[in-house]
């Protein structure tokens, strides 16, 4: 019987079940930022600054987006579910691991220089840059 219903010993498990990758596209409006546990600029950040997503890229509103974008890839199978931010910085290429969550319209982004973060806070850690960004999908 269990070899009628693929169970017989050696037979080979299906791949797990492809996640599908968050959709990002569109313009995030910054509710809240934290950098290294602080909030910069209130007045000119929140509310104010504004994240536009490709499928792949991302840059702000303040950017050009041809030499200022930042190129990202999701990897939404982790909990929490993982982002890979990566630019050019003096001529050299840089990776910075993070996490983001997806809930409706309400978009966060943690990520560091150095750690991946395991949660949506960041805190001082010398030689650690740690980057929050709570977002709004602007509506068209």
């Amino acid at each position: 019987m269990a070899f009628l219903l693929g169970a017989a010993a050696g037979a080979p498990k299906p791949p797990p079940p492809k996640v599908k990758a968050d959709d990002l596209r569109g313009i995030w409006v910054v509710e809240r930022c934290e950098i290294d546990g602080d909030t910069p600029d209130r007045k000119f950040i929140e509310g104010q600054l504004k994240f536009e997503f490709s499928a792949d890229k991302f840059w702000t509103h303040l950017d050009d987006p041809d030499a200022d974008a930042v190129s990202y890839t999701l990897d939404p199978v982790h909990t929490p579910k993982r982002i890979e931010v990566r630019y050019e910085k003096d001529g050299k290429p840089v990776t910075r691991a993070g996490i983001y969550e997806l809930d409706g319209d309400t978009l966060k982004i943690c990520y560091a220089d150095k750690e991946r973060p395991k949660e949506f806070a960041t805190k001082k850690v010398a030689g650690d840059k740690q980057r929050l960004f709570v977002l709004k999908r602007e509506k068209p």
